[in-house]
């Protein structure tokens, strides 16, 4: 019985595997059966009801109809939504979902690298169908509507969410500069829509769902050579043009702004990337913003807007108590001065809790967790 079940169950899921990708193949003639199809796999993949065969299979199938579906500007958010979440659960199927083991702890899954340095030559061919069409979106021309660049970075939002997909996005230069230039730089449209989503695919890209899904400042963390992009494109993105301001002060200038989506994607990016060294450094090394985060009155009003200035103080925290650990040949030990100098009063904002009143039940050592929210919070 068990050998017969297995054949009948073999024979179904070749049976799904013809089905949908005759439906994918056929998005020139039926886009709409084509993005249903892309959809049922992709809500597949996040409920692990697909299998990774099946999955593997239907990929270079969409690969080839994906810049059909792109051309339709009807279903082209549908679709770019749909790609995102079909390529995020095939990384998740080969590459796995756990965080990397930091400050002093081995990692011996990576090498150092990016993912899209070890990645197979067919994936990355099949893969580039979908990141060519958000490159496309998002180029310097600013020539799409403000609908298509936000929908192009919710895809980007979506991917990032796990650490294959950061480190994927990360390893394409010309997609991460037209993401992180919008967040933090000067792009070609004014529209806040566009800025607000742009932080929000930042604060995906630098780790904030997974330090919240796992509730450990390591999670947000990625290879080194990972790493290393994206403290570069961060502070290229925010010198961009003649502007010269480092990302503190572009983050304390958001912050300063009346608008409450801005106010809170800001707070989102910073509080994901500043559980690295170099920009928890970065923010205490700019007296107006400590100003501002360490006082809670008057700097910010509102239970959310409170939340989020709470959750980049204990990012904040963690870093600082991360900084102990770190071994003298580190390259980030050359913060620890600069973090050190705010420990006492991060501490006591940190035990002050949101709303700034002084808890007796917190311990002075206790690590708090940068519990962050997610962009659907």
């Amino acid at each position: 019985m068990p050998i017969a079940k297995s054949i009948l169950l073999s024979l179904f899921a070749g049976l799904i595997v013809q089905l949908l990708s005759s439906e994918l193949s056929s998005a020139a003639r039926d886009p709409l059966s084509a993005l249903s199809a892309l959809n049922m796999v992709s809500v597949g993949l996040s409920h692990q009801s697909v299998s990774a065969g099946l999955s593997s299979q239907l990929f270079s199938v969409l690969a080839a109809s994906f810049p059909v579906l792109l051309e339709d500007s009807v279903l082209r958010p549908g679709a770019l939504r749909a790609g995102a979440l079909f390529l995020k659960g095939v990384l998740e199927e080969e590459w796995g979902v756990a965080p990397m083991c930091v400050d002093g702890s081995s990692d011996s899954s990576s090498s150092g690298l990016p993912l899209s340095a070890s990645l197979p030559i067919t994936f990355l061919a099949d893969k580039q169908a979908f990141t060519h069409g958000l490159r496309h979106i998002l180029d310097d021309t600013g020539s799409e509507s403000v609908e298509d660049e936000v929908s192009a970075l919710d895809a980007v939002c979506d991917l990032a969410e796990t650490r294959s997909g950061s480190e994927l996005l990360l390893g394409d230069h010309a997609l991460l500069s037209a993401v992180i230039e919008r967040a933090l730089g000067r792009p070609k449209t004014s529209s806040q829509e566009v800025r607000v989503a742009s932080l929000h695919a930042l604060a995906s890209l630098a780790g904030l769902p997974r330090a919240h899904q796992w509730q450990e400042r390591s999670a947000a963390l990625l290879s080194e050579g990972a790493e290393s992009i994206l403290r570069s494109e961060v502070y290229q993105a925010a010198a961009a043009g003649n502007s010269q301001r480092s990302p503190a002060e572009i983050i304390h200038t958001y912050l300063k702004q009346p608008f409450h989506d801005l106010k809170g994607a800001t707070y989102h990016a910073a509080s994901a990337l500043a559980v690295r060294h170099w920009f928890a450094a970065e923010l205490c090394r700019n007296a107006e913003l400590m100003e501002r985060l360490l006082s809670p009155c008057g700097s910010e009003s509102g239970q959310l807007a409170c939340s989020w200035r709470f959750s980049l103080l204990t990012s904040l925290w963690t870093t600082v108590q991360a900084s102990f650990k770190l071994e003298a040949s580190s390259p980030d030990s050359v913060h620890r001065p600069t973090l050190l100098n705010v420990y006492k009063e991060l501490q006591f904002a940190v035990q002050g809790g949101p709303y700034g009143l002084q808890l007796d039940n917190r311990s002075s050592k206790e690590d708090p967790i940068p519990l962050v929210a997610t962009q659907q919070s």
